[in-house]
């Protein structure tokens, strides 16, 4: 007869001391754990359910303003410390961490449009409505001494707009035009225009430090580099845009927040489409910031919410409300990474977490890897159905749920209208447009002849270029040919259709051209060659009825000298 015996060597298990690690055996054979899957699923369902339950995000509310928040300022060396400009003019520096106001100052007489901390910390800059800007300390006054400012500098015009250099000491500031500052002069040492009325925001890049960007109110985008005296692009959207903010990782990208509920995020080395749209917002967004690590933004918009997107989603991954709060008009991301200050209209400034389930506080080691076991396994089963429900279920106020709604079933009766129409229309007459490229009306990539061509050039009297500019710039558009498109990757019928179309519109710009030239004699040098280019078709007729009134005046006039001599 046998008789199984366990046996077990001591050695393999026990501990010499009390400080070695536990031995477990464990054998990783998959045939031995047949629901080990199932097993986990299960907890990532249960860790879903449970971050729902424990997401609760708003931390503290800042409240002592007597106006709305317009602005917000970070300390470049304290995490602690959060400045804020109101619509009276009043600024205040906090103490986050104690959750109250350290420090008052009036500095301007009506909003404070902008302020940045300078990149050492020592000080700060503000603007306003007064048109002055004005440089104050950091640190508070001393016991009876009064608050004044450093360095005041009045401008000609009200300023937008206001950032810091990362490096140097120099700032710039939006209006008007867009003006380098240096902390040690009272004028500009250099000045941007790009035929633009005024300018909403100008913003640093963090990384390439030269570059600059600004939202102009002709719905534009300039981007600027401070080693030349003119603007590097220009790309025009459809709505205007109210701000932007650049990458801090990635030194091309940057996210700008526009009028049609949606932000655009560009690579400025390809700004003929943006590389993502985030569309979630129901109203216009008004502020936009990035986290440190560049991977996440958040945005402030006129519908009273606060969302935070990724990068690379176009819808975002999180929505902040409250019943109290009004239209949120700037917003920032903490240097930590971990929270989010917002300032909205009623007065207050909110702090929330960036993470709406995480844990504040220390946390014992078993804990923390209790929650980075859960965090693995959410990662690893978030495309199942029912889990990818609970994670993305957020509860909206119901006039943002029912806008929403509304604006779904637009966005759809639209797409059905447009398919309808390029159904029953000729084929190729009616293109797909992505929506990447709805949205942007004209990216001018001038290259750098062309730019200081085009700005230095004179003026026409119809805001043209000047008969000179014309007449120079006419033989090399009549030589230049459209270059021919690749068509190899389609059908031959759809060849044949696309060939067609250009050989059609080819001959209708010949007879236009036949047309203008009737009437003309070939002893008179005609004179719109000289005349500024046509912005539209009415300008043209206008034009030809104008050479053909001049061509009249000149047979009368030459009538009457053969009559007199005669």
């Amino acid at each position: 007869m046998k008789v199984r015996v366990l046996s077990r060597n001591p050695d393999d298990y026990v501990r010499e001391t009390k400080h070695d690690i536990q031995r477990v055996p464990r054998n990783y054979d998959p045939s031995l754990h047949p629901f080990e899957v199932s097993r986990e699923y299960t907890r990532a369902l249960n860790a879903t359910k449970l971050e729902r339950v424990f997401a609760k995000p708003f931390l503290a509310s800042l409240d002592g303003h007597r106006d709305g928040v317009n602005c917000l300022a970070k300390h470049t060396r304290s995490l602690s410390t959060l400045l804020s400009g109101s619509c009276d003019g009043e600024v205040k520096v906090w103490n986050l961490t104690k959750h109250e106001c350290v420090r008052t100052l009036q500095a301007h007489g009506g909003f404070v449009r902008g302020m940045v901390v300078r990149y050492c910390g020592n000080s700060f800059f503000t603007i306003g409505d007064d048109k002055t800007i004005k440089q104050w300390k950091m640190e508070a006054p001393g016991y009876g001494e009064e608050e004044e400012p450093l360095n005041t500098i009045l401008g000609k015009t009200v300023f937008t707009g206001l950032d810091h250099h990362q490096k140097k000491g120099v700032f710039a500031t939006c209006g008007q035009q867009v003006d380098i500052w240096d902390e040690q002069r009272s004028t500009p040492i250099r000045s941007f225009t790009w035929g633009v009325d005024s300018f909403s925001s100008v913003r640093f890049n963090p990384v390439e430090t030269e570059l600059l960007g600004s939202c102009a109110s002709d719905r534009s985008i300039v981007l600027y580099d401070m080693r030349e005296s003119t603007p590097l692009k220009k790309v025009i959207m459809t709505m205007r845009t109210n701000t932007l903010c650049w990458n801090p990782m990635e030194a091309y990208c940057f996210t700008c927040a526009n009028e049609d509920y949606n932000l655009y995020t560009y690579d400025m080395r390809h700004l003929e489409k943006p590389i993502k749209v985030h569309m979630d917002h129901v109203s216009a967004v008004l502020d936009v910031d990035y986290s440190p690590t560049g991977q996440e933004f958040v945005s402030a918009s006129f519908d009273k919410t606060i969302r935070i997107f990724s990068k690379d989603d176009g819808h975002s991954r999180e929505v902040y409300h409250t019943k109290r709060m009004q239209h949120v008009i700037c917003i920032k991301w903490s240097a930590d990474n971990k929270y989010i200050l917002s300032g909205s209209d009623e007065m207050n400034i909110r702090l929330w977490k960036a993470n709406a389930a995480e844990k504040l506080g220390v946390m014992a080691p078993r804990e923390r890897e209790a929650v980075n076991y859960s965090q693995k396994l959410k990662e690893k089963f978030q495309h199942h159905p029912q889990i990818r429900r609970i994670a993305r279920h957020r509860h909206l106020p119901k006039n943002i749920y029912h806008q929403k709604n509304e604006l779904r079933i637009m966005k759809e009766a639209r797409r059905r209208k447009e398919m309808n129409v390029r159904k029953h229309s000729r084929p190729g007459s009616v293109p797909v447009v992505s929506e990447k490229e709805k949205h942007v009306d004209l990216p001018c990539l001038l290259n750098k002849s062309h730019r200081s061509q085009k700005m230095s050039a004179p003026r026409g009297p119809r805001g043209g270029p000047g008969p000179a500019a014309a007449a120079a710039a006419a033989p090399s558009a009549a030589g230049a040919m459209p270059e021919m498109p690749d068509l190899s990757h389609l059908t031959e019928e759809e060849r044949k259709i696309i060939l067609g179309v250009m050989e059609r519109q080819k001959k209708e710009e010949a007879k236009e051209q036949s047309m203008l030239n009737v009437g003309r004699e070939p002893a008179v040098p005609p004179p719109c060659s000289t005349l500024p280019l046509y912005r539209c078709r009415s300008e043209q007729f206008q034009h030809r009825g104008a050479v053909r009134s001049e061509d009249l005046l000149f047979k009368v006039e030459r009538s009457d000298s053969a009559i007199n001599a005669s």
